[in-house]
């Protein structure tokens, strides 16, 4: 194994899996890793279209670099595109013959990729695979260990933009979906015949959820799966059918459900990665490699284990693993997850006291119902609002009946280096575990001085918690919130975690 280059030395990298749609979606808490790692670091990613198409608008990607199988003047450009680039450091996760004559034609004086026969030669670090049974996260996080770079989590994380979201809403409008109701959203199709529930039975799991769940069920539709689909509706006729629609769409009507679910296939991977309870049912696959995700979040396996479990056949006449999967046993599976619902993204609010009155800030916390403060002001003192000191709030809190609680050491402003530069840290990261288990307890708010939550640094905090998978909602008054969205580029060369900001959010002293 050849030397580790110097982490500083990490401007430009490239990641790069492929295909396929879940495989690139399993590779996210590979690059929250190296966003951590190197935050000033341009980060692109190489993959097939469409499925790098699922990256768009990620906050740990700066640039989505497209290969187009079908057009030899389109691989020629994505060529000279990586020619350009001149990356420092490439990761190759797919490791076919292909991807590793990519990356070595990049030219970067770092290229890791596993020991796989011939391909192995081109790269510089060769990372030696082990019998320890893991999954796809953890066997793409197995490249990181050459580098020195810690995992930042397993969650998944895909992003939609505002304007896909509110896309979603009229779209389902238009279908005649109310705008409260409880949806789900079930796939029967899958790439492989091996890997398909039976149409008979997922239309009367359809059927079910309305009936018994009160669920409203959105049938999505893959390429080619417009017969499969309309066998599904024939038992759920109350079903709404969507059809075939680009994969950022498809996202974005997830993300508005309360559950999905489907088959082991690529779609399956939507649900995990933007916070939506996932049902999958497996056959011929394997669960606990492809299927990483919390049941603590609403996600469950569907599996009966036989004989001839895990045989991995795309074709398979008898479908004896499919066959012993029971409506009774899904539509339990689906109606736990949607008892999860509160768990299923949890949420924490920010709030600035600015220059109210206590009794206006109390006021506004309840209006929220907000059962817990959590000051992360460095130095909680106020000489022109003596009210918001520490001592004062740990006090008059409590008597209003929400609790109080100062984690300003560990996540409060003022850093050396600038505020993003100390979210590298141990310490900030234990903080910031310490924060998301006092808001797992109770209804929580994180609180600064500073009104405007893009002028504090607790934006950074937002940041961090949006992308372990989290909701932050910034309270704007007694009526109004925010909901905080990660930004799309914010990855330039500026710590925007300076101290300047960091004096004016902590102000009022």
């Amino acid at each position: 194994m050849s030397p580790v280059t110097s982490p500083k030395e990490h401007r430009s990298i490239l990641v790069s899996r492929l295909r396929f749609l879940g495989d690139v979606v399993l590779t996210t808490p590979l690059l929250r890793a190296l966003r951590r790692a190197f935050p000033q670091a341009g980060i692109a990613y190489l993959a097939e279209s469409p499925y790098i198409e699922v990256l768009v608008n990620h906050p740990d990607v700066d640039t989505l670099l497209p290969l187009h199988r079908q057009s030899r003047s389109a691989q020629l450009s994505t060529l000279r595109q990586l020619r350009r680039a001149h990356f420092d450091l490439t990761i190759d996760l797919f490791g076919n013959a292909r991807s590793a004559l990519l990356l070595w034609l990049t030219g970067a004086r770092q290229r890791v990729g596993f020991d796989y026969r011939g391909r192995r030669l081109l790269y510089t670090t060769v990372v030696r695979r082990d019998a320890r049974p893991k999954s796809a996260i953890e066997f793409h996080l197995e490249t990181l260990r050459p580098l020195g770079v810690a995992p930042a989590g397993l969650e998944t994380h895909l992003a939609t933009s505002p304007d896909e979201d509110a896309w979603a809403v009229n779209y389902l409008h238009e279908k005649g979906v109310g705008a409260h109701e409880r949806l789900a959203v079930v796939h029967a199709g899958a790439s492989w015949p091996a890997k398909r529930w039976f149409a008979e039975r997922f239309g009367e799991l359809a059927r079910r959820m309305g009936t018994e769940l009160g669920t409203r069920v959105l049938l999505t539709t893959g390429p080619g799966e417009e017969e499969l689909v309309a066998r599904v509706a024939q038992v759920a006729p109350e079903a709404v059918v969507l059809e075939v629609l680009p994969i950022r769409r498809v996202m974005a009507v997830v993300k508005r459900c309360q559950v999905l679910v489907a088959n082991d296939c690529g779609i399956l991977h939507l649900g995990p990665a933007l916070g939506t309870p996932t049902i999958g049912i497996f056959g011929p696959g394997e669960p606990e490699i492809w299927f990483p995700y919390s049941p603590a979040a609403g996600h469950y396996a569907v599996h009966q284990e036989l004989d001839c479990s895990r045989c991995q056949r795309d074709f398979c006449e008898e479908l004896r693993c499919m066959a012993a999967i029971q409506v009774d046993e899904v539509l339990a599976a689906v109606a736990h997850a949607l008892q999860q619902g509160a768990a299923r993204r949890p949420t924490v609010y920010t709030v600035g006291h600015s220059s109210l009155s206590l009794a206006e800030f109390v006021a506004r916390l309840r209006a929220h119902g907000i059962r817990r403060v959590v000051d992360v002001r460095r130095f909680p003192t106020s000489r022109a609002f003596p009210h918001f000191s520490r001592d004062a709030l740990a006090a008059t809190l409590p008597a209003a009946g929400i609790d109080y609680r100062w984690l300003g050491q560990g996540l409060g402003g003022f850093r050396s280096g600038g505020y993003q530069g100390y979210m590298q840290t141990p310490d900030f990261a234990a903080a910031l575990a310490e924060l998301k288990s006092l808001a797992g307890e109770l209804r929580t708010a994180v609180m600064c001085s500073e009104a405007l939550f893009f002028r504090c640094h607790r934006r950074f905090i937002a940041e961090e918690l949006v992308r372990q998978g989290w909701r932050v909602v910034h309270i704007i008054d007694e009526s109004h919130t925010r909901e905080h969205r990660l930004r799309q580029a914010h990855h330039s060369g500026q710590d925007m975690g300076g101290g300047s900001t960091d004096d004016q959010a902590e102000g009022h002293r």
